[in-house]
C-alpha cells in the first residue's frame, strides 16, 4: 500500500540526510548515487533534494512525480 497517493505534495530528502541513512554506492557511468532497497537515488535526481515535488503516479513499488515528467522512480524512502 502507498504512503502518498495522486497529487500529494511531498518533500524530497536531502542528499546528505539520505547520505546519512543509506549511504553511498559509486557506478563508474554516472558517479555517486545513495543506495536505497530498491532504487538508487542518482546524480540527477539531485536538483530536486529538500524541494517540494507532486506525486503524479504510482506504480506497485514507486511513484512518479509531476516536475520531472515522470522520468525517475521514486519511493517513500525519498521523502520526508
Amino acid at each position: 500500500m502507498s504512503k502518498y497517493k495522486i497529487g500529494d505534495v511531498v518533500t524530497v530528502k536531502t542528499w546528505e540526510e539520505m547520505e546519512k541513512e543509506y549511504g553511498l554506492i559509486y557506478y563508474p557511468e554516472i558517479g555517486e548515487c545513495i543506495c536505497l532497497e530498491n532504487y538508487d537515488f542518482i546524480p540527477q535526481m539531485r536538483k530536486f533534494c529538500d524541494k517540494k515535488v507532486t506525486i503524479n503516479s504510482i506504480t506497485d513499488d514507486c511513484y512518479y512525480i509531476k516536475e520531472d515528467n515522470g522520468t525517475y522512480g521514486w519511493t517513500d524512502l525519498m521523502f520526508k
